[in-house]
């Protein structure tokens, strides 16, 4: 750069939306417009003068991408517990409980991203089981132990028992067996995240700016202690950065 400029700066930016990618001579008028946006990027600039710009010229072009990711992660945790109550005479499948993970276990979130910790439970009917009473041993009835059995205490009927020696199993509701079967309970939060990926120095702010947008589809991940990651709702700005000249 001729002039008499005080600093002569090595890499100058100019906006690569009014550049052509190619190589090739461009037309005078787009040179003009390129080197109006050098002039007014040196006059932007304390210690540099724009004279020098008058005699420049675009000698190479390179261009110059940035993305701003923003990833949206739904976290899944799963547990299972299980339940009980007296048998009901409804059906029971007697499945093994599987990955927790499993499709056959799918229950998803309302949306990708919640705004805070929700939850949700389901019940696996599935792997409903019957079994005997572990209270009674199937037959129903507990022994009395204010009366040893024998319904009577200090020579009186014994109330605890009405003078029967025993008293209604309550686990099993005197059925003598109840059912069992697994509850799964699923939390799910949303982490946020947002990456910068470049080959230009822009930085961060000016690459925040820009307008366009991109989405990606949705994808799974199952991950470890019970932990379940859903990527969804990722989207990715992206801009052309300002591409860098040589004068």
């Amino acid at each position: 750069m001729s002039g008499n400029s005080k600093v002569t700066p090595t890499d100058v930016i100019l906006s690569s939306t009014k550049l052509s990618s190619s190589s090739a001579p461009q037309e005078s008028t787009n040179s003009d417009k390129e080197l109006q946006y050098l002039m007014n990027y040196v006059n932007s600039k304390k210690c540099y003068h724009s004279s020098g710009v008058e005699n420049a010229n675009v000698v190479n072009r390179q261009q110059k991408i940035a993305f701003q990711v923003q990833i949206w992660t739904l976290m899944e945790k799963r547990s299972v517990v299980l339940k009980e109550q007296a048998f009901d005479n409804r059906p029971t499948p007697g499945e093994d409980l599987e990955d927790m993970f499993n499709d056959k276990y799918a229950y998803a979130a309302s949306e990708t991203v919640v705004s805070e910790k929700t939850r949700g439970s389901i019940d696996l009917l599935n792997t409903r089981k019957k079994v005997i009473c572990p209270s009674c041993q199937g037959k129903g009835l507990k022994p009395c132990l204010l009366c040893n059995e024998s319904g009577v205490k200090l020579g009186k009927p014994c109330l605890m028992c009405n003078g029967q020696g025993s008293s209604v199993c309550t686990r099993c509701s005197k059925v003598g067996h109840v059912v069992q079967w697994n509850k799964l309970t699923v939390e799910w939060n949303t982490v946020y995240s947002v990456t910068y990926p470049r080959n230009t120095f822009l930085p961060d702010s000016c690459i925040h700016k820009t307008e366009g947008k991109l989405k990606t589809s949705e994808s799974t991940t199952p991950a470890q202690n019970g932990m379940f990651c859903r990527y969804s709702a990722t989207q990715a700005s992206q801009t052309r950065a300002p591409t860098q000249k040589s004068v």
